[in-house]
Parts: C-alpha cells; structure tokens; sequence
C-alpha cells in the first residue's frame, strides 16, 4: 500500500512446481520424516512386506546419507521436530500391524538416538507434530479393540507425555502440523472410510473447521503450523 498516492499494489507470484530430488538409499513405506527439505532425517518404516526396518536417513537438499538406525524398527509412528532435536513415537514393530504397541518415544540430536518419556496409549497410525517441547500426538488406531481409529490425544513438554481432550473425529493415518498450543489435524481413515474432517487444536480442545477437498489417509507429513500448512 502506497500512502501517499492511495495506490493498493499486489504481486502475485507464480504457483510452485514439483521436481525429482535425491533418492532414499532404503525404499520403504510408513516412515518416520523429520525436518525440512534442507535437513531432513527419514526413519524406520516397512521395507518388505515381512520386514520393518530401523536404517535412518538425513538429507542435506540434494542427496541422502544412512546414519545410525533407530534402536526399534517401527511403522506408522508419529513424529515431528528438526534434524537436530526430532522425535518419533508410537507405530507399530508387527509388519502385519498387529500387536503390540510400543509406546517407546525415540529422540535425535543429528547424530545419536536416545529414549525419551513413554507416551500413555500405545497405538499405530498416530499423527505427530511439534519440536522436542512442544509435541504432541493423537490419533491412531489400536486393533482389534478399534480398527476404526481412536482419538486420544498427548502433549509433551520435553520430559513427559500427558493425555488431553480428545479429537471430534476418531481416526487413524492421519496428517498433523503444528504443536502443543496450536495444531492441526486433517485427513485420515476413520470408522471404515476415509474421511477429510480437519480440526484445529486451541492448547484445551479442538474444534472442527473447514474440510479437506478429497478424504484420503496416509498423507505426506503436513509441517508448518496450525493455521499454515498441507496435507
């Protein structure tokens, strides 16, 4: 806005493009992803269909570089953080699905993995956001007892997990940004289809708004923030 002469100029920019970046060294599906597209750690995720594996990965914006693995081979954990102070919690060690549930919380410092405090509901397909302080995770589903999803959600704040209102809709595999005082979560399968119900999180409880275009599960990790991200 220009003051004096009373003229509104906006500029609009061209709409991004997708292009090819470096290969994982290890194909899997169901992973752990931290960081952005400069400084990004790939973890753990399912390899085969009888094998899970625990090789983790770091990005620098053009190739990958296996580092040191992940002490438990997971899929579908939730996780969240930078490449030097990420997490990832929850998942599922059973290739099938099946149980048990770890409830094992891994930290990463860019060099070493360590256990952080064990989150309260042991489920797969929860979704995760949020650095080291500020986490949180919800979501998930824990057969046979709820195939359809569950909604529980957890904050952490850098020690300990502790368990907060619950999502609107029960649901698993789905995408989350944000943290603790401020997320989001969208997407997802819940009750037997898929659904794109998004609710936001006020740091009490959340809130339904407005819907994805498609219902899917198993988005790409959303990042960013609650009132500013993908899915």
């Amino acid at each position: 806005y220009n003051s004096t002469s009373g003229a509104f100029k906006i500029a609009i920019a061209g709409a991004g493009a997708w292009a090819s970046g470096g290969n994982l060294n290890t194909g899997r599906t169901n992973v752990a992803g931290i960081g952005i597209i400069t400084a990004a750690v790939c973890a753990t995720g399912q390899d085969a269909p009888t094998t899970i594996t625990a090789v983790t990965e770091e990005y620098n914006g053009t190739a990958w570089t296996e580092v040191n693995n992940i002490p438990t081979a997971t899929k579908f954990p939730g996780s969240g953080g930078t490449q030097t102070a990420g997490w990832v919690a929850g998942g599922t060690d059973s290739p099938t699905g099946a149980s048990p549930f770890p409830t094992t919380m891994y930290t990463y410092d860019g060099t070493s993995w360590a256990t952080g405090g064990a989150i309260n509901t042991g489920r797969y397909g929860d979704a995760g956001a949020g650095t080291l302080t500020t986490a949180f995770i919800c979501g998930g589903a824990i057969p046979p007892g709820s195939p359809g999803g569950v909604g529980n959600m957890e904050t952490y704040n850098g020690s300990a997990w502790t368990e907060v209102g619950n999502t609107n809709t029960v649901r698993y595999s789905g995408v989350a940004s944000g943290d603790n005082t401020a997320g989001l979560i969208a997407s997802g399968h819940s009750s037997g289809s898929l659904t794109a119900n998004t609710e936001i999180w006020n740091g009490s409880s959340w809130s339904e708004t407005n819907n994805l275009n498609m219902a899917r599960q198993r988005s790409a990790k959303g990042g960013g923030t609650a009132t500013s991200t993908s899915a």
